[in-house]
């Protein structure tokens, strides 16, 4: 029919998502075509809060039929009636030219009931304003704001195309992509994938700011250079380039060839440029002190992990860090990394990484002379406590058990079923679980999720003792106790903390996730 046609063209033309993240357009519209749900339906991120990032904001203005053709598409190929285009807080002046645009094409018979003459084919698009979080950008927290609630990223999965917006199955795309969505409607998948390379097919539109002669907007078939990118953009002298906004990577002169793509320098559409002129730890230090203020707080890495990042920086920036506080910002950053509830943790250390790596002068060049050698070692003190106290629990040393689960269980709740003891902070029998200490995160064949809220599936293979997550949890009560934030519901209700029984984990064990007798059917 005629949804297969197009997904058959947006699967020859190689487009995906333009936000970044690069997930192919024709698989996440069939995932939500073939979902289950009473309504289905269409969202268009608008958010656009990426510092340095403004070529939604243009699109908007100038093309604003083509972003909606994008998003009616989409609705004829999912069986979706109501779409809403969530635009960032800071847009609200485009509220009334883009009203006036919507409701033109109802009256020319392209929104609206019985579309083109078509019965049967209603869909209509409503505009939500935004309120200014940066965290609302990703896909999740948006829905959560749409639907009225405060932005917090979900866990996933389930992802938004089986159940989203009013936990309906739903396509989460950007401005961007919806645009290219109805090009190649136009032209074919094959007119689209002529430019770009073979694994990043298309153009990219970029952002370009900072320190060059002629800033604007510019469009770049995927493998162009940043060589070539700073020639066309009369950048001279160029010291840096901030690449994909301040969640982004910071290339250095060195990089310059390397190449706009997924599988190289994958960007959401900024890029800025910084002259010799500029001092790069004053661009680290603004990105930190952006990350604390947009931090929704959800998650004990980017909330206390940002902190401490911003606090060091500032440190190396007054001119009084030591090589150990360079140590422990890579320690956070990779913590962050790793542990992060989502991808704003995950991405808020990258400038800091990045320039320690490729730029390790600059820090040099503001470390006191003396360095500061810790005097107490809070791993090793830990460690004699738990060889006086005599705690070894057997439950710990379980190695290649097959651990029943039955319907709606957690990896958390089959494990404390079969006295399995999995460290962690907030969870509690009698709390609805969220996994914002991430203390419980475990590998679920091979991914780290957290156990409280990852569902159980047959088959899985949970390991919760490897030393990289023994690590991530002693850094995480660290952080803890850091942030100085002692009042714990969960110790008030339980009688007991958590907090000293992660210190007494046990050695490895490996747990394969089965079935309970009752044939209970896995998740």
């Amino acid at each position: 029919d005629g949804s297969d046609a197009v997904l058959k063209q947006l699967e020859q033309s190689g487009l995906r998502g333009r936000g970044g993240a690069g997930f192919s357009t024709a698989m996440k519209w069939t995932f939500c075509r073939d979902a289950c749900g009473d309504q289905h339906y269409v969202v268009c991120n608008a958010d656009e809060g990426e510092p340095g990032t403004f070529k939604d904001r243009v699109l908007l203005n100038q093309y604003a039929d083509t972003v909606f053709e994008g998003m009616t598409l989409c609705a004829a190929v999912v069986g979706a009636r109501q779409g809403f285009l969530y635009l960032r807080g800071e847009y609200r002046h485009l509220v009334e030219p883009l009203s006036a645009v919507l409701q033109r094409r109802r009256d020319q018979g392209l929104l609206g009931q019985g579309i083109l003459g078509q019965s049967g084919f209603d869909f209509d698009i409503e505009i939500q304003l935004g309120a200014g979080a940066y965290i609302c950008g990703e896909e999740s927290s948006l829905i959560e704001s749409l639907e009225g609630k405060r932005g917090i990223p979900r866990n996933r999965p389930p992802f938004p195309v089986s159940q989203g917006y009013l936990q309906q199955p739903t396509v989460v795309n950007n401005v961007e992509t919806f645009m290219a969505a109805a090009l190649i409607a136009w032209h074919g998948g094959d007119w689209f994938a002529q430019k770009g390379t073979a694994t990043s097919q298309g153009t990219k539109l970029l952002s370009i700011s900072g320190d060059c002669s002629k800033p604007g907007i510019y469009e770049y078939p995927f493998g162009t250079t940043l060589e070539q990118i700073l020639k066309d953009c009369g950048a001279v002298d160029t010291q840096a380039v901030q690449v994909a906004g301040a969640a982004g990577s910071t290339h250095p002169a060195s990089e310059f060839h390397r190449t706009i793509a997924f599988d190289d320098i994958s960007t959401g559409g900024s890029l800025m440029v910084f002259d010799q002129s500029r001092d790069l730890l004053q661009m680290v230090q603004n990105f930190a002190d952006f990350f604390v203020h947009e931090s929704c707080g959800f998650c004990t890495p980017c909330r206390v992990g940002g902190s401490l990042l911003r606090d060091l920086v500032s440190k190396v920036n007054a001119g009084y860090a030591s090589e150990y506080d360079l140590e422990e910002m890579r320690k956070i950053g990779a913590l962050m990394q790793q542990a992060s509830h989502c991808g704003l943790g995950v991405t808020a250390p990258q400038s800091v990484l990045d320039t320690l790596e490729k730029f390790p002068h600059l820090y040099a060049d503001k470390l006191a002379a003396a360095d500061f050698v810790p005097a107490f070692d809070l791993d090793a003190s830990l460690a004699q406590t738990r060889l006086l106290s005599g705690r070894d629990d057997a439950a710990a040393h379980l190695e290649n058990d097959r651990v029943p689960f039955e319907a709606g269980d957690t990896v958390m709740d089959a494990a404390m079923r079969c006295g399995i003891y999995i460290p962690h902070l907030c969870h509690n029998p009698d709390f609805a679980p969220h996994g914002s200490c991430r203390v419980c995160v475990v590998t679920f064949n091979g991914r780290e999720v957290s156990s409280c809220t990852q569902p159980a599936q047959a088959d899985a293979v949970v390991e919760s003792e490897v030393e990289t997550i023994q690590q991530q949890r002693r850094s995480l009560l660290q952080m803890l106790f850091v942030e100085g934030n002692h009042v714990c519901p969960a110790c008030e209700k339980s009688g007991a903390c958590g907090g000293v029984s992660l210190w007494h984990a046990g050695s490895p064990f490996r747990a394969f996730l089965s079935t309970t007798a009752h044939g209970c059917l896995p998740f």
